[in-house]
């Protein structure tokens, strides 16, 4: 047996698919999680919601969001926990609740990103929150 065949007999076959933009609900940290792009990121807090991902080369375009204190907005707009919102709704609920000129300037940045990659009507459940 040559190297070459003992070492792919060594390695397991292993797929890796390509990336795919997504968008999930972090009930750990109470924040929905967003990601367009599949590359190194450099976290910036913009305000007590969101905090924006760009990409950390490059350009530097934003590549992604996470929206912080899911449940709180939630309850506090009167909605049910246990439902399941698309991620357009759940910017949409976020604005009502602070209707702060930035909130307004984010959700306005990022609505055509997520629409270009169709995960504004991606479904986010929110039954862990419930629990």
């Amino acid at each position: 047996m040559s190297k070459k065949e003992e070492k792919a007999a060594l390695q397991p076959e292993v797929e890796i698919s390509k990336f795919k933009p997504f968008a999930y609900f972090d009930k750990h940290l109470d924040c929905i999680r967003v990601q367009l792009h599949d590359c190194s990121i450099v976290e910036q807090r913009q305000n007590r919601i969101f905090t924006v991902l760009k990409a950390a080369h490059g350009t530097r375009s934003i590549v992604g969001v996470n929206i912080k204190g899911v449940r709180h907005m939630v309850r506090q707009m009167g909605l049910d926990l246990r439902a399941c919102y698309t991620l357009a709704q759940i910017i949409s609920i976020v604005v009502k609740a602070y209707p702060e000129k930035y909130v307004q300037e984010i959700a306005e940045q990022l609505a055509p990103l997520l629409k270009q990659e169709s995960l504004d009507t991606t479904e986010i459940r929110l039954d862990a929150v419930a629990a």
